[in-house]
């Protein structure tokens, strides 16, 4: 019987409390208008998992850098700081993954701390841990590139601009 049935429990999810922060699989792209050379942009998600909350960028990487700059105006956006934030395990965020022990990188959790916040990475292979921003990623999808699809973005603040528009809509 147990081999048959998937366990699954309901998560309580209280204000002010989390935000799952993730990159979206689809990267969305922006040409030079002066060589017409096109780069391709990762698109930040963060999700505020008590009112489902959402606030997503497009960044060139998914460096610490740009990592840290998208959880910054994601709080700004959100016009405050969660006690914790949940990434997943990438490099920017984690140096070393562990079950029981995870080595935050040194830069974010300083940023982690200069905001109040504790840093709870989602576990290796468990997507279920943040069900919630890979939920939000498809929906966004959806709507959002649904929005600016067939635009044509000359940089990365006019792709940002347009994202915020739609983002407006979304939430």
């Amino acid at each position: 019987y147990k081999f048959h049935i998937k366990v699954v429990g309901h998560v309580e999810h209280y204000a002010a409390d989390q935000v799952y922060v993730d990159f979206a699989g689809d990267r969305l792209e922006v040409v030079d208008g002066m060589t017409g050379e096109t780069k391709k942009a990762e698109v930040f998600v963060a999700v505020l998992p008590f009112s489902h909350y959402t606030y997503c960028e497009a960044v060139w990487s998914q460096r610490k850098e740009d990592l840290i700059k998208g959880c910054e105006n994601a709080m700004l956006y959100f016009e405050g700081a969660p006690a914790a934030i949940v990434p997943d395990n990438l490099k920017a965020a984690v140096t070393r993954s562990d079950r029981n022990e995870p080595v935050i990188n040194d830069d974010f959790a300083a940023f982690a701390e200069h905001y109040g916040c504790a840093v709870y990475p989602a576990r290796v292979r468990h997507p279920k841990d943040k069900a919630l921003v890979e939920n939000t990623v498809k929906l966004l999808y959806r709507s959002v590139y649904l929005d600016i699809e067939g635009m044509t973005f000359s940089s990365l603040d006019d792709l940002n601009a347009a994202i915020h528009v739609s983002l407006h809509d979304f939430n």
